[in-house]
């Protein structure tokens, strides 16, 4: 379903105090779930995700520095152990595979408060008459505002896995499940890699309401209720939008995610119908930034609506901007098929798993230093003085050679990339020495990000 998020408006106190909470490690050995009445438990838990023990990421340090964050213990064991603090095994429960199909931590930083959010899909398994049976599959998120902490990231974990099971329950007493066998080769197989919710396979949806993202989802629309839809153009301050109502007697639908005109599919924001075009298998809006009810919108939104994310580009901390009234009035997101969270589209690339690194020559150097850079042997771009190279590495790649030439001289380095590290990096030439690359501290990274948010420096090689 769409989750909608209350966007706590507590002003922090003191940044350091804040910084002081923030790790990138966490342990929920004090957190339980709260779940409704049930006859389970987790005899064990499948990690079907493709990134390790890495749980997502966090912030740290001064210049709020995106950070691979992991649980103490293993991911498996660690979620193992809370389920079974919560669902006691006993002669009467029965047990359950859990598989995770989804499972990434999200902290941002705008407008001096930090905002973390946790985004699960889980698969829940039976065994029967020897048969592996998947019983449910579904999705949910949570999310916390105001410091990063261990009991606030805890209790948001907790909150995520808590919903999507007791949504399992619900479906289970009201004999909704629909169980589909699962071959023992194929338990560990994450069907969000190759799976296409029905959605995505229908060019033409029917006409009718969307009660629930989960209708949107499997494209089936209340086709019962016959509506009647009113189509507002789009402006220069304002995209395109609609008005729907009951066809009967004109009266409000109540409370919906959104619905179908039978030709294109609107969702609901704030009583605001927008229409989704769709890029291939991938769902996108555009949506208004004024004029919005923070309160209840996901800090995703929020913080375009806030102030803008001029930062999110690079993959590094979130810096606020303040919007131009026309040129930013519109703002463009996408739907995230396996949790249903709306995200602005330059917070895409900043949630990947990749590694990022800018690299940024300062205007002192000389004219004759500037230089060339080359990835595994490949040349990418002229670093010029002033200028900043944005290199992003994805998780496949294991190691990568980086070289820098200026003139004659040349310095490479081989190195392993880390997951979601978000460094930047000064280029420079000494005394007619090869070229350095040293990392800047953490007072300096984020002067230069300053910078780069103000455009007083700019982008070598845009769009590379």
């Amino acid at each position: 379903m769409l989750t909608r998020f209350i966007l706590a408006l507590t002003l922090v106190s003191s940044v350091h105090s804040l910084i002081a909470q923030y790790q990138n490690t966490f342990k929920l050995d004090k957190s339980e779930l709260q779940l409704n009445d049930c006859h389970y438990y987790i005899d064990s838990v499948i990690d079907a995700r493709n990134q390790g023990d890495c749980i997502g990421f966090t912030l740290k340090g001064m210049d709020f520095r995106q950070t691979a964050a992991y649980f103490e213990q293993p991911f498996c064991t660690e979620l193992q152990h809370l389920f079974s603090r919560s669902l006691i095994k006993n002669a009467n429960s029965s047990p359950l595979i859990l598989r995770v199909n989804k499972f990434l931590l999200s902290s941002y930083y705008f407008s001096e408060m930090v905002f973390s959010i946790v985004e699960v899909n889980i698969s829940i398994i039976a065994v029967q008459e020897g048969k592996y049976l998947e019983l449910y599959r579904g999705m949910a998120s949570s999310e916390t505002s105001g410091s990063s902490g261990q009991g606030s990231i805890s209790l948001t974990i907790s909150r995520a896995l808590s919903k999507c099971f007791n949504d399992f329950l619900r479906n289970s007493v009201n004999n909704l499940l629909s169980p589909a066998e699962i071959q023992p080769g194929e338990l560990s197989v994450n069907p969000l890699y190759n799976h296409k919710y029905r959605i995505e396979k229908v060019d033409r949806p029917e006409r009718g309401i969307y009660h629930t993202y989960s209708d949107f989802l499997n494209c089936d629309p209340d086709t019962l209720k016959p509506i009647k839809v009113e189509y507002i153009p789009g402006t220069e301050k304002a995209p395109e939008m609609a008005n729907v109502v009951l066809a009967n007697d004109n009266t409000f639908t109540g409370k919906i995610w959104g619905f179908s005109d039978g030709k294109t599919n609107f969702i609901n924001i704030d009583d605001n119908y927008y229409p989704l075009y769709r890029e291939d298998s991938t769902f996108r809006l555009r949506a208004l930034r004024e004029g919005t009810n923070l309160k209840d919108l996901s800090p995703y939104l929020a913080g375009a609506l806030i102030g803008g994310l001029v930062g999110a580009l690079f993959g590094f901390a979130v810096i606020p901007a303040v919007p131009d009234p026309v040129k930013d009035a519109i703002v463009e997101y996408q739907i995230e098929l396996s949790s249903g969270l709306i995200v602005p589209l330059d917070l895409v690339e900043y949630k990947e798993m990749n590694s990022r690194m800018i690299l940024y020559m300062s205007k002192y150097q000389k004219e004759e230093n500037e230089m060339e850079i080359y990835l595994d042997g490949e040349f990418k771009c002229r670093l010029n003085r002033n200028n900043y190279y944005l290199l992003t590495i994805p998780p496949d790649i294991q190691q990568i050679e980086l070289c820098l030439k200026s003139n004659v001289l040349e310095s490479c380095e081989t190195f392993k990339p880390i997951q979601y590290d978000a460094g930047v990096f000064i280029c420079e030439v000494k005394n007619n020495q090869p070229p350095d690359r040293s990392e800047a501290k953490a007072e300096i990274r984020k002067s230069i990000l300053d910078k780069i948010s103000t455009l007083e420096i700019t982008r070598s090689c845009p769009g590379k």
